[in-house]
Order: C-alpha cells, then sequence, then structure tokens
C-alpha cells in the first residue's frame, strides 16, 4: 500500500516589508542673535535656519525706509514713526515635504495691531493677531499639509513688530526595504519535496 505523502511546514515566516524609521526634523530660524540694524528698502533680509534653508524677510511699508533690528531675543521691524505694513518670510524647501507642525512668535508694542497668517504652498494652516504689546505665538491647526514653500506673513500693522521665531517639522520620511520571506519545508517518506511557490 502507498503510503501517503507527509510533508510538514516548519516555518512559513513572511514580512512583507521592513520598514526604517527616523525621528523628525525640525528647522528653527531665530531673529535675535545678531546685532545692529539692516536698513530694507529695496533690498531683501535674509537668513538660513538650523537645517541650512534659506528664509528671506521682505516687507512693504509706508516711507521711504524702514529697519529690521536684532535685539537680545527679538527683532524689531519697523515702528510707531514709520512702521511696516507687511513682513513676509519666505523659505522653499529642496523637495516638497510633509509639515506635521508649523509655528511662530511675534509681539508688539503699545496698541500695535496687525494679522499673522501661516502658510504651506497657498494653503493657510494657521492664522492669529497681534493684540499691543501681548506676545502671540501662532501655532498651525493642521496636523498635516505637504509642499515645498513655507509662508508667514504679518499684514495690517500699524506699529513696530517683533520677530521672535519661526519652527517646523518635517515629517521624516519612510524607507521601505526588500520583503523578506523564510520557508523551511521536510522531505516526503518517498524522497521528495515540497515546493512551495510565491505568487510574483
Amino acid at each position: 500500500m502507498m503510503k501517503p505523502l507527509r510533508f510538514f511546514i516548519m516555518a512559513l515566516l513572511c514580512a512583507v516589508a521592513n520598514l526604517a524609521w527616523g525621528d523628525d526634523m525640525t528647522g528653527t530660524i531665530t531673529f535675535g542673535s545678531a546685532s545692529g540694524s539692516t536698513n530694507i528698502n529695496k533690498t531683501e533680509v535674509a537668513g538660513n535656519d538650523n537645517l541650512n534653508n534659506k528664509w528671506t524677510i521682505t516687507t512693504v511699508f509706508s516711507g521711504t525706509t524702514t529697519s529690521f533690528t536684532p535685539q537680545p531675543g527679538y527683532a524689531q521691524v519697523g515702528s510707531s514713526n514709520n512702521p511696516a505694513t507687511s513682513i513676509t518670510f519666505t523659505t522653499t524647501l529642496p523637495e516638497s515635504q510633509t509639515i506635521t507642525a508649523f509655528e511662530a512668535k511675534f509681539g508688539g508694542f503699545s496698541n500695535t495691531a496687525g494679522d499673522i497668517e501661516l502658510k504651506v504652498n497657498n494653503t493657510v494652516v494657521g492664522s492669529g493677531s497681534l493684540n499691543g504689546s501681548r506676545d502671540v505665538t501662532v501655532i498651525s491647526t493642521t496636523q498635516e499639509a505637504s509642499g515645498t514653500v513655507l509662508t508667514v506673513t504679518v499684514t495690517n500693522i500699524d506699529k513696530g513688530v517683533k520677530c521672535y521665531y519661526i519652527s517646523y517639522t518635517l515629517e521624516e520620511e519612510v524607507t521601505p526595504t526588500d520583503p523578506t520571506i523564510t520557508v523551511t519545508g521536510y522531505g516526503n517518506t518517498d524522497g521528495g519535496y515540497v515546493l512551495l511557490a510565491w505568487p510574483e
């Protein structure tokens, strides 16, 4: 009598993908680390953040010049006599990224007013308002937004503005590795083997 085929599969392990995760990266540019005063006329003020992304600061002002003046802890833009009516901070990332956090801190002087917006590309992700001398931190209310251009604008200004910092967090990319497939089998009593074919 022909012995029935017997085969045993000791292990069939299929790891579809091994994922390599990294920590998110946070970029920050602060405005009070330098000394002296830079007049903004037809030129722009630029500086790099800690991730080496270049931020450009431009203004619209009511007079012939205004100033971007670093102070300990912040930079002052404009004054009561010659305010900048709007300030724009812009950076362009090397490639499209997912932004998981975005915030900026500003302040003013007595009776300073102004509207603050955070944008990823053309999408507004956060907003707030200046209120006199009270410092305001505007935080993105959108959990995730993808793009290459980050913009912070302060508009409708009527006095000098204090610029403290801008901070943003990039989601670390997930890198999949090749699937790991391990198959262990045993021969049957007739000396044959069971072949397992993984579908392509």
